[in-house]
């Protein structure tokens, strides 16, 4: 791993990888720590015994190198916060459950994403409600409201709306997008039958308590 800080090193080990299996999309709240695990950059080199899994190596394996070289010690709380619910709108759930459940090598809760400069697709494949408003990188966490339960597989279409950078797909005004080649996420969103509003939720942050600088190899 090359030229990474610690806080991104926290959040593949805690957050995109904490469960050793499946990337976790939504990224984690993280809080505490000193300044510069913001910005001092490292570079990790370190050989597993056997054949793990990159997701293995990536979270539960990094944990442990961070907790025994870096020192760090953490423990998780819940927050108010505020973020986007994700509801069903008035017009009603317009997606329909698939029915077979996804079998090897056919991946459930997938989300392949392409660009063509400020337009993007998002195409969802058996993806739970949970686990599509946790991919939506958005400038608050989304908290799944809808009640609905199931997977199933949409496409959405929508344009970027200059959000700040970290924020992957806009920011909190749901309107078309400036240059009126096509609507935001917010209003795309629409067309599923879900709606994005803001709220106050509790969420769950990762607090360093204690982190120091390794000693150099």
């Amino acid at each position: 791993m090359r030229c990474n800080t610690v806080k991104e090193l926290v959040q593949f080990a805690y957050g995109l990888y904490a469960n050793g299996a499946t990337l976790t999309p939504q990224p984690l709240q993280i809080s505490g720590g000193p300044g510069w695990i913001d910005a001092d950059r490292f570079d990790i080199e370190a050989r597993a015994d056997g054949n793990p899994r990159e997701e293995m190596m990536a979270g539960p394996m990094l944990q442990t190198l961070l907790e025994d070289r870096f020192k760090l010690r953490v423990h998780r709380e819940m927050r108010e916060r505020p973020v986007y619910a994700l509801t069903v709108a008035r017009s009603g759930f317009k997606l329909q459950p698939l029915e077979e459940v996804c079998l090897p090598p056919d991946p459930c809760g997938v989300v392949n994403m392409r660009s063509n400069g400020q337009n993007m697709t998002l195409d969802v494949h058996a993806m739970s409600m949970a686990d599509f408003s946790g991919s939506l990188g958005l400038d608050r966490p989304v908290l799944d409201k809808t009640g609905v339960s199931g997977v199933f597989d949409f496409r959405l279409e929508f344009v970027l709306d200059g959000a700040a950078p970290g924020n992957l797909f806009g920011s909190h005004d749901p309107t078309p997008s400036g240059d009126g080649a096509g609507p935001s996420i917010f209003t795309a969103i629409q067309k599923l039958g879900l709606k994005l509003e803001s709220a106050k939720g509790l969420v769950e942050f990762l607090v360093i308590d204690h982190v120091e600088k390794p000693s150099g190899n």
